[in-house]
C-alpha cells in the first residue's frame, strides 16, 4: 500500500517502499440530535399522568450502551410507577427500558442502538405536582449534546 502524499500526516520517505512505514487511524465521533417530539410542549394537569415523547438520533449508527437523561423542571417527575419505553412502529417494538432515578429528580435510560432515523422514539410517564400554570422547561442530554423540554401546566 502506498501512502497518500497529499495527506498532511505524510512524511516524506516513510510508507515508500522498502522504508518503515506508519498507519493512520481514521475514526468518526457521532454527533447526536435529540428533539422532543409532538404535543411539544407536552400539555399537562396536576396529579395526570402523561406520556412525553422524544427521538434520539446520530448521523452514524452507534451500538447500544450510551446514556441518555431527561431532566424535568420543578413541579414535573417521572409519574409514580412510571415506566420508560422505547417504540418503534415498524419493527412492532414496545419495550419497557430500565432506568435509574437520579437524586436531582432526573431519569438515566440506557440507550439501544441508535442511528440516523427518527423512526423510533422513546416516551416517559410524567407527572405535575403544580397547579401554577405556565411553560416549564425541562432538558434530554446524550453525550455533549443537549436540548430544551417543553411542559405546559394548565
Amino acid at each position: 500500500m502506498t501512502a497518500n502524499m497529499w495527506d498532511p500526516l505524510y512524511q516524506h520517505g516513510v510508507g515508500n517502499a522498502g522504508q518503515p512505514g506508519q498507519v493512520v487511524l481514521q475514526w468518526g465521533v457521532p454527533s447526536f440530535t435529540v428533539a422532543q417530539v409532538d404535543p411539544n410542549p407536552v400539555v399537562m394537569t396536576q396529579g395526570v399522568t402523561t406520556q412525553m415523547a422524544f427521538t434520539v438520533s446520530a448521523d452514524i449508527t452507534v451500538p447500544a450502551g450510551r446514556t441518555v437523561t431527561l431532566t424535568f423542571p420543578s413541579g414535573v417527575a417521572l409519574a409514580p410507577d412510571g415506566v420508560v419505553r422505547y417504540i418503534c412502529p415498524a419493527a412492532d417494538t414496545n419495550d419497557t427500558l430500565d432506568f435509574t432515578l437520579n437524586p436531582d429528580g432526573s431519569v438515566s435510560v440506557t440507550a439501544p442502538e441508535i442511528d440516523p432515523s427518527t423512526m423510533c422514539f422513546y416516551s416517559v410517564d410524567v407527572q405535575a405536582s403544580t397547579t401554577t400554570p405556565g411553560i416549564l422547561q425541562g432538558s434530554i442530554t446524550i453525550n455533549d449534546t443537549t436540548e430544551t423540554t417543553y411542559f405546559s401546566i394548565s
